[in-house]
């Protein structure tokens, strides 16, 4: 359902991760910020199912780089498209999809601008537009290079 929905918004997806996993109780004083925001970020990284949800993604990456590599990848490399989803799509898969471009990048592969599809229907937001996500302590390079470590020792 989820991979027709994006083929029918122009968006086909060689991966397709659920981020709904990600409960948060306490996220009430962050409502008013998208996945952008540090906290956000930070909170999803040391979630307890981050490290399954983690393994999941990479296993899904490599398959999708592997039935690229057997197709035969172009002079610019692989270009493997990664959607992540959620109940609004306005903070567990905004978070979690700038944790894995992070991750992609420190990685080695070029990443395009990360989309948000259900941009236009964010209400009651920032959209990515005040100083505290414009402007992230540097908790947030720590959380991301902690993120990237731990992809770096799975299998």
């Amino acid at each position: 359902e989820i991979a027709e929905a994006l083929q029918r918004r122009k968006f086909p997806s060689d991966v397709i991760l659920d981020a709904r996993m990600f409960p948060d109780p306490d996220a009430a004083l962050l409502t008013r910020h998208s996945g952008r925001h540090h906290l956000i970020i930070t909170r999803l990284c040391q979630h307890r199912n981050f490290g399954w949800w983690l393994q999941h993604a990479k296993a899904q990456f490599r398959k999708a780089l592997h039935r690229q590599e057997k197709r035969g990848i172009g002079p610019m490399g692989p270009k493997i498209s990664v959607a992540v989803y959620c109940r609004r799509g306005k903070h567990r898969s905004v978070a979690a999809a700038c944790i894995l471009k992070h991750i992609f990048l420190t990685e080695g592969f070029r990443c395009p601008e990360i989309s948000h599809l259900s941009y236009a229907h964010w209400r009651n937001c920032c959209k990515m537009q005040c100083a505290e996500c414009l402007q992230p302590p540097e908790e947030l390079q720590v959380q991301l290079h902690h993120a990237y470590k731990h992809w770096s020792e799975l299998p």
